[in-house]
């Protein structure tokens, strides 16, 4: 059984440090993000309210998680 959170992940991008969220999964004690960062949408405005509050919340409780210690 998997469970995911979304998880603020720092990462390289076209040559620089950049920050984005991506849903982070752990299965059966093995640790896996989706390879591009989620996108922000929803059906209404709730729903996205909804979204940003959920991603805020799982930033404050599971922190940034580093890709690659900076560009190369």
């Amino acid at each position: 059984m998997s469970k995911w959170h979304y998880q603020l992940m720092k990462r390289c991008f076209d040559g620089t440090d950049n920050y984005a969220v991506h849903e982070y999964y752990v299965m059966d004690g093995e640790d896996a993000w989706t390879n591009d960062p989620v996108t922000l949408d929803g059906e209404s405005v709730e729903d996205v309210k909804e979204m940003l509050h959920r991603m805020l919340n799982d930033i404050d409780k599971h922190g940034i998680k580093t890709l690659v210690k900076g560009c190369f």
